[in-house]
């Protein structure tokens, strides 16, 4: 083991499999190499165990389909989703969560527009 390791400074990256949507992994944001995979019978559950949670900061979708990816990505309660790969964030791009995970949103041009301070200055 490594002195990080041993040390409490590193996490494995890790699989959970057989996870239910009532588990504490499911429910909280798990900032960290961590996936928890949980079954499903396909269609609307989908949509139902992702949405059933108090976080929403970011998700995943992977799909042989990426059309049908889509569609069950955005019906997913969360500030940011990936479909089949990661999510590139431009400057100009709005970020936070739901939920528990945040509430409102950090950059992005309506974020610019709410800190900006308008002031006219006149000279004679």
């Amino acid at each position: 083991m490594s002195r990080a390791a041993a040390s409490g400074y590193y996490v494995e990256p890790t699989l959970l499999v057989e996870v239910n949507d009532a588990m504490n992994i499911a429910q909280q944001d798990v900032l960290g190499p961590v996936l928890a995979v949980i079954a499903h019978g396909g269609g609307d559950a989908v949509g139902r165990i992702a949405n059933d949670s108090t976080c929403g900061l970011s998700g995943s979708v992977f799909s042989a389909l990426p059309e049908r990816a889509m569609g069950i990505a955005g019906c997913i309660r969360a500030g940011s989703m990936s479909v089949n790969g990661s999510v590139c964030y431009d400057a100009d791009a709005p970020y936070g969560g739901y939920e528990a995970s945040g509430i409102g949103r950090q950059n992005g041009i309506r974020r610019l527009r709410l800190a900006h301070r308008g002031q006219v200055l006149g000279r004679t």
